[in-house]
């Protein structure tokens, strides 16, 4: 269908033998086609040249946080050693990287946040999400907070060190500081082909960072 653009591969965490199959496939089908995924920090750079070739664009990545204890925390399975290696990976093999992450998971405190912003700067990605933490009932993460007596009166993490108001507000220092830093402001002159993607970003950027009531109403 020559109106398709593009596709988006939802898969949560398309680890390196789905990737390399799906790659593969691709491949030998002869398809002339461009695709987008979400993926974990971790796959090898080999397999990141083979999905090059079959026609990645952009990956989406969880990176979390940039804080040892935090990743363990929610067992993330990966070092931050081990995130910036695929990131540069990344780069060398031609892909675009959103790089996730989340302020207000377990263990975090306004040093670990402040460490995040610095660690994320040098990630040589294109965009970044910065979102709020959306524990859901009967999920371990849902349980480890009413366990520890961490979730306030709407369901919402609220440490006895870092409230939920602090988060939200660490929350959008964040983004403020890495959205308009020199270093990511240079870094998107020199790629005009993602300057409408980064205006599409904007128009929900600048009115969450003005907007004082809660971000899911």
């Amino acid at each position: 269908m020559p109106y398709i653009r593009e596709v988006f591969i939802q898969d949560d965490v398309l680890p390196d033998e789905r990737a390399g199959e799906l790659s593969e496939a691709i491949l030998n089908a002869g398809l002339k086609l461009v695709w987008s995924c979400y993926s974990r920090a971790n796959l090898p750079e080999s397999t990141l040249r083979l999905m090059k070739r079959a026609g990645c664009r952009t990956m989406h990545v969880g990176y979390e946080s940039a804080a040892p204890e935090i990743l363990k925390n929610i067992r993330k399975g990966v070092t931050p050693e081990r995130m910036l290696k695929f990131t540069r990976d990344a780069r060398k093999a031609g892909l675009y990287i959103v790089a996730d992450f989340i302020t207000g998971l377990p263990g975090e405190t306004e040093a670990t946040i402040r460490e995040m912003v610095r660690w994320a700067k040098k990630l040589p990605v294109q965009r970044y999400t910065i979102t709020l933490p959306k524990p859901y009932p009967s999920t371990p993460f849902y349980d480890w907070l009413k366990n520890n007596n961490s979730l306030n009166s709407e369901g919402f993490p609220s440490y006895p060190h870092l409230s939920y108001q602090k988060i939200r507000r660490w929350n959008k220092w964040s983004l403020k500081k890495i959205y308009l830093s020199p270093r990511f402001l240079l870094r998107m002159i020199f790629m005009p082909k993602e300057w409408w993607r980064l205006f599409r970003s904007a128009l929900f950027f600048f009115p969450y960072l003005l907007n004082k009531k809660h971000p899911y109403q």
